[in-house]
């Protein structure tokens, strides 16, 4: 799947809606984007089977690319420090004409990545599954959002962020209605949406699979 993923840098202080509106703006074009050191790559979903059997888990997989570290006092600049990538997804349980949606969302983070492609996996149980009746396709929307560095003091001024969203969010206030409806659900939703180190997945894909900061998974 290929997603219109745009870099800026935005002001660290507004509501995460509006942060996430400014830094997808379309208006922004190559010349006037900062040097990136980070991008979504590709966002996909399936339904995997865990190699020691049991019913199958709904997974969202999101590629980060680390391009590079612009940070000239780096320790080591082929690697990039405290890597969060917070995603969220809404499931339709009602019909197209009459939407019930309910929200997932997760936020987990890399102390440190290598420059390359890293794979962050989520999954949601079987359990999850059989209940909202979720197919093995792309949710009703989604949202991947991707930040770097230590969390800065309030007298800094920017965060460097990566967006990518679905379709349906690209609309005039679709994002922001989003976020809405998924923060009024937040706390209840919190913790079901998993990581990858959380479930029978845990000891798969080895090789591109992060290292996470313990605690992860229920943050906001």
């Amino acid at each position: 799947m290929s997603n219109n993923v745009h870099f800026s840098r935005v002001l660290f202080h507004l509501p995460f809606w509006l942060l996430a509106l400014f830094a997808y703006s379309p208006i922004l074009t190559a010349q006037s984007q900062p040097p990136s050191d980070v991008r979504v790559a590709d966002v996909r979903f399936s339904r995997d089977r865990p190699r020691i059997g049991g019913a199958s888990w709904f997974a969202m997989e999101v590629r980060v690319d680390v391009r590079n570290n612009s940070n000239p006092t780096a320790p080591n600049r082929q690697f990039l420090d405290d890597v969060r990538v917070y995603a969220a997804m809404a499931h339709n349980l009602g019909t197209q004409s009459k939407p019930q949606l309910e929200y997932f969302w997760i936020e987990v983070e890399a102390p440190t990545l290598e420059r390359d492609t890293h794979t962050f996996r989520f999954y949601l149980s079987p359990e999850q599954i059989k209940r909202g009746q979720i197919s093995s396709g792309e949710p009703y929307a989604w949202f991947v959002q991707v930040s770097y560095g230590q969390t800065p003091s309030l007298e800094e001024s920017s965060a460097p962020v990566a967006i990518a969203a679905s379709n349906l969010l690209r609309g005039p206030g679709r994002l922001e209605r989003f976020q809405e409806l998924l923060d009024a659900q937040k706390p209840e939703r919190a913790g079901i949406l998993l990581p990858q180190i959380e479930t029978p997945f845990r000891d798969m894909y080895i090789s591109e699979t992060p290292t996470l900061r313990g605690n992860a998974g229920t943050k906001e």
